[in-house]
């Protein structure tokens, strides 16, 4: 990573490699730990910007400078489509900085590529999505998750919906009795996570589909899912539409559904 032992070691590893000192501190131990783990990831993918932090944060950063590879996505994108020159922005050519001669480059310059490159896409809406640098990639596709979801959770709540929701949460085979209920059955507050849900998106679940959840649930001082069904469920065509539907509701809607009242 090209991280000298002794920005680590904090002195000279030449006293280390000689054999005249034998042991580090238990801080400098984790640290060191640490860092590799940080390092072993960030090399397992693309992970140019994840190194490049870890040695700013062992080596120390320069006040006034960006890191070239915070702003290197945009700058690219400004070149392959809004026809921008690299020595434009950087004063210097792109060779500089990827040959690793210089990595970091002025704030102002940074801040002028940031705002050509929102004020470039801004102009531009029909540029395809997975032509824009990775931040704004992604700000895109949040943004049209939210409307499939919103459109989705329309189209769940219609008559044909509801049915659908209910073959879905319907399970394919009842049980009867409930005999250690801690082996083969989870409570009702740990179901959220087992299904991979939050608590209030579960809750309003249950509240629209009191009557198979009575059904399915059982009773024995507090209520109880089947493992079977929970299992069924979490790998049920169609269980992902209805639970993005009710994650939705969880942020969207306001009032509480009172649980109790549908199991008592």
């Amino acid at each position: 990573m090209g991280v000298r032992p002794n920005s680590i070691l904090k002195q000279s590893a030449v006293r280390y490699e000689s054999g005249e000192l034998q042991h580090v501190s238990r801080r400098i131990f984790e640290k060191a730990v640490k860092l590799k783990e940080k390092a072993e990831k960030a090399l397992e993918g693309d992970g140019e910007r994840d190194i490049a932090k870890i040695r700013e944060v062992l080596l120390g950063g320069r006040e006034g400078y960006t890191l070239f590879v915070d702003i290197k996505s945009e700058l690219l994108f400004l070149r392959a489509y809004a026809g921008k020159s690299v020595k434009h922005y950087l004063g210097r050519g792109l060779w500089t900085y990827e040959s690793g001669k210089a990595i970091r480059i002025r704030n102002w310059r940074a801040r002028r590529i940031m705002h050509d490159c929102e004020q470039f896409i801004h102009e531009s809406p029909h540029l395809p999505i997975a032509a824009l640098p990775p931040k704004y990639r992604w700000r895109q596709v949040r943004r049209l998750t939210t409307v499939l979801v919103a459109r989705s959770t329309q189209l769940l709540s219609d008559r044909d919906g509801v049915d659908f929701e209910k073959h879905v949460l319907e399970p394919s085979r009842r049980k009867t009795g409930l005999s250690q209920p801690n082996r083969n059955f989870t409570s009702f507050d740990m179901a959220p996570r087992t299904l991979g849900m939050k608590r209030r998106a579960f809750d309003l679940m249950v509240a629209n589909h009191c009557d198979i959840f009575r059904t399915v649930g059982k009773f024995s001082k507090r209520w109880y899912l089947p493992n079977d069904y929970l299992k069924e469920l979490s790998r049920k065509k169609g269980f992902d539409l209805i639970l993005a539907k009710y994650e939705w509701m969880a942020k969207t809607l306001h009032s509480r559904d009172d649980l109790k009242a549908c199991l008592k």
